[in-house]
């Protein structure tokens, strides 16, 4: 029985030329390698999946040209401050070794990569060239020596050697991770919904599904850390109570994952869960005399019957007071 071929329909929607140059090949992609940077941009975002997977398939542990061109982690903002690619250019690869210059680092000139490695390098005539001692061919100096130059051309005895794609690749993966926990962190703190939180960043139910004990896990992790780190700075700080203060609320927060505005709820008399400070955080309460002043309705509904009558009696008790 013949079996239909099945189709990709998004390779249906580019041309032969798009096509070529989503695979790198410049050549072959006539004047679509010309288009405006923002278009070409678009035209990877719409097609980078499925180009990276087909890659992979074929050289795991690597990335394509146009992977390393749009989708590698940038620089940090203030690598190159006050210019204008300053945060828009593609993280290199780390050196590990060898002899050589790239060009960017002693001449003022754009840093450019390919695939994670520097482009251009110092060659040995311009070491002449930038040190006074180039000469012509009748034996005249040439070139301007500049007061400070301490690049040096590539020895090929000695080249230099950088870390591999597939070191690199993982590098991306745990730059991504440390990124996703930062962001559910942030959630957590903001007093986001559990449930919310774990919608927006999981991937599929099947794999990297973050789940209630994944965000405790990272907040502890985090306040672990930081109340290290508080101790030291306690010792370290004195005359600084109110950085302090602020270290001991942010410790607060990762506990129980609420709003700084909504730390003053804990002092109620009554031990409440997560989402019911939350709700009474939405609806208004934000401190112990706002929330006994809410309707009974309101009050119920937010924390429940038991604890609304416990949160009741002590309102009433003050009120007598």
């Amino acid at each position: 029985m013949p079996v239909r071929r099945r189709i990709d329909k998004r390779r249906q929607e580019v041309t032969d030329e798009h096509e070529a140059w989503l695979q790198g090949d410049d050549k072959a992609s006539g004047f679509v390698q010309y288009a405006p940077n923002d278009e070409l941009a678009a035209l990877w975002a719409t097609h980078s999946e499925r180009i990276v997977a087909e890659h992979v398939a074929v050289y795991p542990g690597h990335r394509p040209a146009r992977w390393w061109q749009y989708s590698a982690p940038r620089m940090a903002v203030g690598t190159f401050s006050g210019l204008y690619y300053d945060g828009k250019l593609p993280e290199p690869r780390k050196r590990i070794g060898g002899t050589g210059t790239p060009a960017s680092d002693v001449l003022a000139c754009v840093p450019t990569f390919s695939y994670g490695l520097p482009s251009i390098w110092i060659s040995r005539q311009q070491v002449k060239y930038y040190t006074g001692i180039a000469v012509d061919v009748r034996g005249n100096p040439i070139g301007g020596k500049l007061a400070v130059f301490d690049g040096v051309a590539i020895d090929p005895d000695d080249p230099p050697t950088f870390e591999s794609q597939a070191a690199y690749c993982d590098g991306e993966f745990e730059f991504w991770a440390r990124c996703k926990r930062a962001s559910i962190l942030y959630d957590w703190l903001d007093g986001v919904p559990v449930d919310e939180i774990e919608r927006r960043y999981s991937t599929n139910p099947f794999q990297g599904a973050v789940s209630y004990g994944d965000i405790t896990r990272i907040a502890e992790g985090a306040r672990f850390h930081l109340r290290s780190a508080h101790q030291i700075l306690s010792a370290l700080f004195t005359a600084q109570p109110a950085f302090l203060l602020a270290l001991d609320e942010l410790l607060r927060r990762l506990e129980f994952g609420l709003p700084a505005a909504a730390l003053e709820l804990m002092a109620l008399p009554v031990a409440l869960s997560r989402g019911q400070y939350l709700a009474l955080f939405a609806a208004g309460g934000r401190s112990v005399d706002t929330v006994v002043t809410l309707s009974p309705d309101a009050l119920e509904n937010c924390v429940g019957r038991a604890a609304a009558k416990t949160i009741r009696e002590i309102g009433q008790e003050t009120a007598v007071a």
